[in-house]
C-alpha cells in the first residue's frame, strides 16, 4: 500500500513537472516574440533619427563644437546598444529560457552569469531541454532570494556534437544536505522542496546521463552530463 502511494505521488509530481515545463515554454516563446517586435520598432525609430543625428554631429565637428558632437554620438550609440537584444546562446530554445530567468533574477536583485556555447541547431528535444533548464534556474533563484550579493553561475556546452555538459551554481543561506543523491530537508512540506528535481533527474536518466549535486556553506551546485540522442547527433554532424 505504501509503495502504491509513493508511486502515485511520484507520478503526480512528474505530471506536474511536465505541465510546468510546457507552460513555461509558452511563456518563453511569447516573451521572445514580444522582445523581437520591440527591438524591430526601436530599430526603426533609431534609423529614422540616425541621419539627422549624424548630420548634426558632423555640423558641430565642422564648427569645432567637439563636445556637442561627442554628446550627440554617445546618445545615438546608447540607443543602439539599448535596442540590441541580449542573446546568451545561438540555440533558440536555450536562449529563450536563459533570457527569461536572467531578467527574473535581475528584477530580484540576483546576479546571474551565463556562459552557453551551444549549437544553433537542436541537440536534444526542446521539451526535455526546457524542463532541465527551467527547473534548475527556478530552484536557483528561489534559493538566492533574500540573500545579499547572491550569485548564480551557469556554464553549458556541447562537446564535439556528442556530449552535453551543464552546470549551475547558486548562493545558499546554509549548506544543503544531500543524502544518497537526494536533497534532505527539514521543511514540513517535504513534497514541495526541490519541486523540479525529480523532473530533471528523469529527463537526465532518459538519455542515460549523470546528475551530481554538491554543496558547501556558501553555494549549491548541480551538474549534468549526457550523450546527445543518436538521431539528433546524426542531424547536427
Amino acid at each position: 500500500m505504501a509503495y502504491i502511494c509513493l508511486k502515485k505521488i511520484f507520478e503526480n509530481r512528474m505530471i506536474n513537472s511536465q505541465r510546468f515545463a510546457l507552460s513555461k515554454q509558452l511563456v518563453y516563446q511569447t516573451e521572445h516574440n514580444k522582445r523581437i517586435d520591440e527591438s524591430i520598432n526601436e530599430t526603426k525609430k533609431i534609423r529614422h533619427d540616425m541621419k539627422s543625428k549624424l548630420i548634426t554631429a558632423l555640423y558641430n565637428v565642422q564648427l569645432g563644437n567637439l563636445e556637442r558632437a561627442t554628446n550627440d554620438l554617445e546618445t545615438l550609440l546608447h540607443k543602439v546598444v539599448k535596442s540590441t537584444p541580449r542573446f546568451f546562446s545561438e540555440n533558440t530554445a536555450a536562449d529563450a529560457v536563459f533570457r527569461h530567468y536572467h531578467a527574473l533574477a535581475s528584477e530580484r536583485g540576483i546576479t546571474m552569469k551565463i556562459n552557453a556555447i551551444l549549437p544553433d541547431r537542436e541537440f536534444m528535444p526542446p521539451d526535455d531541454l526546457g524542463l532541465i533548464l527551467s527547473h534548475s534556474c527556478e530552484n536557483a533563484i528561489e534559493a538566492c532570494e533574500g540573500l545579499k550579493n547572491s550569485l548564480i553561475e551557469i556554464n553549458t556546452y556541447v562537446h564535439k556534437n556528442s556530449f552535453w555538459f551543464y552546470s549551475i551554481r547558486n548562493s545558499v543561506k546554509e549548506k544543503v544536505e544531500i543524502v544518497d543523491g537526494e536533497i534532505f530537508t527539514t521543511k514540513e512540506d517535504k513534497t514541495s522542496h526541490g519541486f523540479g528535481l525529480p523532473g530533471i533527474r528523469a529527463a537526465v536518466e532518459k538519455y542515460g546521463g549523470v546528475l551530481t549535486m554538491d554543496s558547501d556553506d556558501h553555494s549549491f551546485s548541480l551538474e549534468i552530463s549526457l550523450k546527445v540522442p543518436d538521431k539528433i547527433y546524426e542531424e547536427i554532424r
